[in-house]
């Protein structure tokens, strides 16, 4: 797995993952406990499940 971005908006995140995942690439959301958690601003990461997709995934972010 290959991180592709952090974030402190968890809908940003989910958002990038769902149109990831429509064009076939699978992803991983990590962190999502700790937007909020105690007042911490925390950030969400957003991961390519498979590293031979991170390029292509890079890609269709930067086309969004």
């Amino acid at each position: 797995m290959k991180e592709l971005l952090r974030s402190h908006s968890l809908s940003y995140v989910e958002g990038l993952s769902v149109a990831l995942e429509a064009q076939g690439i699978e992803t991983v959301v990590l962190d999502q406990q700790m937007i909020g958690f105690l007042g911490f601003a925390g950030r969400v990461r957003l991961l390519v499940a498979n590293d031979a997709f991170y390029h292509q995934a890079l890609r269709v972010i930067h086309e969004i």
